[in-house]
């Protein structure tokens, strides 16, 4: 039954962390991108990120595969709810600091605002997680797919193929 519940956890936390690869850039400096210019940037700093989470991922192995305890299944997935989150914080900064041309600005606006809230649900999730919460953790990570599903639409409508979608 623990090695379930590890191997459960391990699953709902890998899936909802890959959902949330990222999505579009919004007030920095230097000159001002056309769209097609700022789409092929946030593409690359998109897929930047999906490749370093990917690699956490791999680190992470497979869950219920080793003779781990529910006690290092937890730590293991803290320690990746941890890393994962200084990687997406630093694609948002630097999807950021590309500037935003001004006709996308209020779109681009609202998906910063809804990776804030993404990471901010995966935050209170690993805290849940570290006070042993795992059901509770389970439901708060279940509040991402709307966020992420607008997300995802938003991505789209900007013609951003890394950033979003079924693949980050």
């Amino acid at each position: 039954m623990r090695r379930l519940l590890a191997l459960l956890l391990l699953a709902s936390i890998a899936a909802v962390i890959a959902a949330c690869g990222g999505d579009d850039g919004s007030s920095g400096s230097g000159d001002i991108l056309t769209q097609e210019e700022w789409v092929a940037a946030a593409d690359t700093i998109c897929a930047d990120a999906e490749a370093q989470l990917d690699d956490q991922l791999d680190d992470l192995g497979t869950p219920g595969t080793s003779e781990e305890t529910l006690e290092e299944a937890l730590e293991k997935a803290l320690d990746f709810l941890d890393d994962a989150g200084v990687i997406q914080r630093q694609e948002i900064a630097d999807l950021r600091a590309l500037g935003t041309p001004p006709d996308i600005q209020e779109q681009v606006d609202r998906a910063y605002s809804l990776l804030e809230q993404q990471l901010n649900i995966i935050k209170e999730a690993g805290d849940l997680l570290q006070d042993g919460d795992v059901l509770g953790m389970q439901e708060l990570l279940d509040s991402i797919e709307p966020i992420q599903a607008e997300a995802d639409e938003i991505a789209l409508n900007l013609g951003l193929t890394e950033c979003g979608g079924d693949d980050s």
